[in-house]
């Protein structure tokens, strides 16, 4: 099942896999019976095939009879989707989006830690992660833990609450802001605050915003059970906003960047990023808007799409010698 996304069975099954209560071939045994008209709700068919207790059943059933396991069916999808941060099926995907490099960015929090704390009982929405500190004794002794371990976790929990409105947007996981498109809404709105109060109008006006992106962004925050998260992050000090200094006029103020193939000075977020911070505009895509496209060595379908398009193409020494030029005027 895809990041997000939850089947027909309202994500039960899920979770059992998650729990490492089931594995994938007795969920297909008990879905195969189902379809043959084995007249038992599935989460039984589930306990006779796997090793579930009744109590485990019942621990799982009970995270279904509360709003934050509501699913709904997305138009135009066979799927259910989960829709809010704290849907029960998804919950060990969301806090581990959340924690991952390009969003939160919180080391030392991979999937096995998420796994772990989530079976204990310590985090049920990625707002949890900062109040973990307050369990911190129950945490040094776990096993395979102690508190160099624990205390490395903390800190950088600690440190990602200053992470940027960025990341922090990209993390809460909205369907369709990629980590671009979470760069363009922090950009534009300054806010979380903000942004949250956007209607689809004005959302559309941001150059990079279609209407599905921005349908998505509206329906998030209009879910209680998401602004009872985003209060728990406020509440526990991460950031949500962030400087909008005026770009000097530059060279690069009205052009759009795609890098493409490898690089050897930078890396593709740091040429990214130190074309925004030169007035310009970079993106993941080729179009007619595009006014370079910088290539490295395996470079491939986007150059080849350059060159349809008639798009100017840039190798690294003839971008770099603009950036230099660039940076040498917006100096004076």
């Amino acid at each position: 099942m895809g990041y997000g996304g939850a089947t027909g069975f309202v994500g039960i099954a899920d979770l059992f896999l998650q729990l490492g209560l089931i594995t994938e071939d007795q969920l297909h045994e008990a879905l195969q019976k189902q379809h043959e008209g084995v007249p038992l709700p599935l989460e039984h068919l589930l306990v006779q095939l796997g090793h579930i207790t009744e109590k485990d059943r019942v621990r799982v059933m009970g995270f279904f009879e509360d709003p934050a396991a509501r699913v709904e069916r997305v138009e135009d999808e066979a799927a259910l989707r989960c829709i809010n941060l704290a849907c029960p099926a998804q919950i060990v995907e969301r806090i581990r989006h959340f924690t991952s490099r390009h969003a939160m960015n919180i080391e030392g929090v991979g999937e096995k830690w998420v796994q772990r704390l989530f079976e204990l009982g310590y985090i049920r929405d990625p707002a949890d992660l900062y109040y973990l500190h307050q369990h911190r004794e129950a945490l040094v002794n776990l096993e395979r833990s102690g508190e160099k371990l624990v205390s490395n976790i903390l800190n950088a929990i600690e440190k990602s609450k200053q992470a940027g409105l960025d990341r922090l947007i990209f993390a809460l996981g909205i369907r369709h802001v990629g980590e671009h498109a979470a760069r363009l809404l922090a950009e534009h709105f300054g806010s979380l605050d903000a942004l949250m109060q956007a209607t689809e109008e004005q959302l559309t006006a941001i150059p990079g915003i279609g209407p599905e992106t921005a349908h998505e962004v509206v329906e998030f925050f209009a879910r209680p059970e998401n602004r009872e998260v985003i209060e728990k992050l406020r509440r526990a000090g991460v950031k949500m906003t962030m400087e909008r200094a005026q770009p000097k006029a530059t060279p690069f103020a009205g052009m759009t960047f795609v890098f493409t193939g490898e690089l050897q000075s930078y890396t593709r977020e740091e040429a990214e990023a130190l074309v925004r911070s030169l007035g310009g505009r970079a993106t993941s895509s080729v179009s007619r808007a595009t006014t370079y496209v910088v290539a490295g060595p395996g470079a491939g379908s986007k150059l080849q799409r350059a060159i349809e398009l008639g798009i100017p193409v840039l190798n690294e020494e003839q971008f770099l010698e603009m950036v230099r030029r660039a940076q040498a005027e917006s100096a004076l």
